[in-house]
């Protein structure tokens, strides 16, 4: 089985009761779910049969569990809800997602049964983890099989298929922002040419690197005219300064988070980790009020390393402008990555 169920408990009528909260997702019927409609998704569906887990859990979330399997004979990721609440949202994520056709976009398909707890979101196993993980061990065994150090070449393929990811989501007939773009949101693999899905078996080498945007639970298409949006979505210290303030946004506040990541990518240190340590003179690291007004006024920039090319610096400072009508958008970005050598 792909999921198994918490023990449950009787009750006195013998009645099945759940005996923790995430049991009370396993029983609950998909169909009882109001705003919750799978019509969309039914050319995405799969047939559990077809699904072979490996890995009993990768990851274990506040919201989403996932683990390894194959699908086919070709490794996937599978992802669930622990809570109902969220269910909605999960769904519509999916839609969103099967909607796309990009190479720098994880490919999906869904599962789903009689129960909430059988929502799966089913998605290509990108081999490489995120883009942070890869940052954090560049020095030492990364998901390679021998130690190595992410070179400047694979640092410009990953920026640039990162900024690929947003000239398409920019581009669409409705226009999508992913909202939450974080190192933690950018996942690695390898090229694959045999085939459209890499295999459990396939090694990650480093010269075939392939960065895909996921995380699109907070994305949402937005018309021309449609620009407020909820506030202080994504994370705090990849947010552009106009989400902090609660006010209008639009692609360009992506592109402020770009230019965090493309820091990020530079450093290989999370953004103002200076200012988020406690300093060798005892200063106290600043609390998160205080980074916020520093990102909203522009006091505190992310930084760069001495021998990062000035081009680079410079492209990455021009998405951090503090008034987002400076920045480029995602396609002049990725023109300029394009003509340097």
């Amino acid at each position: 089985m792909l999921d198994e169920p918490p023990p449950s408990t009787v009750d006195s009528n013998g009645t099945k009761q759940p005996s923790s909260p995430a049991e009370s997702t396993s029983l609950t019927l998909l169909a009882d779910l109001k705003n919750v409609d799978m019509g969309a998704l039914a050319l995405f569906r799969v047939r559990r049969s077809d699904v072979t887990l490996i890995q009993s859990y990768r990851h274990r979330g506040a919201q989403y569990h996932i683990r390894r399997a194959e699908y086919l004979g070709q490794a996937v990721a599978l992802t669930s809800c622990r809570d109902n609440h969220h269910i909605p949202s999960f769904v519509a994520e999916m839609k969103l997602l099967s909607t796309y056709d990009s190479t720098h976009i994880p490919m999906v398909c869904v599962w789903w049964g009689t129960y909430t707890s059988d929502l799966t979101l089913v998605t290509e196993f990108m081999v490489g983890g995120t883009l942070r993980e890869a940052l954090a061990r560049s020095s030492s065994t990364l998901f390679f099989s021998h130690t190595f150090q992410l070179s400047w070449q694979q640092k410009l393929t990953i920026a640039r298929h990162i900024v690929d990811g947003l000239v398409y989501l920019h581009s669409l007939d409705t226009k999508v922002l992913h909202r939450d773009l974080t190192s933690h949101h950018v996942l690695l693999t390898v090229s694959s040419p045999s085939s459209s899905l890499p295999s459990c078996s396939q090694s990650l080498q480093p010269s075939s690197v392939v960065a895909k945007l996921h995380g699109f639970h907070r994305s949402r298409p937005v018309q021309c005219d449609d620009l407020t949006l909820t506030a202080g979505v994504g994370t705090l210290v990849y947010a552009a300064p106009e989400v902090l303030q609660g006010g209008y946004y639009d692609d360009r506040a992506d592109m402020f988070s770009l230019g965090v990541v493309l820091s990020e990518l530079d450093t290989e240190e999370m953004p103002y980790y200076e200012n988020l340590q406690m300093s060798c003179g005892g200063k106290p690291p600043l609390s998160n009020a205080e980074l916020s007004v520093g990102i909203m006024t522009g006091s505190l920039e992310p930084t760069f390393s001495r021998d990062c090319p000035a081009w680079y610096v410079a492209l990455a400072r021009d998405c951090l402008q503090l008034d987002p009508h400076l920045r480029p958008s995602a396609s002049k970005v990725a023109y300029r990555m394009r003509v340097q050598k």
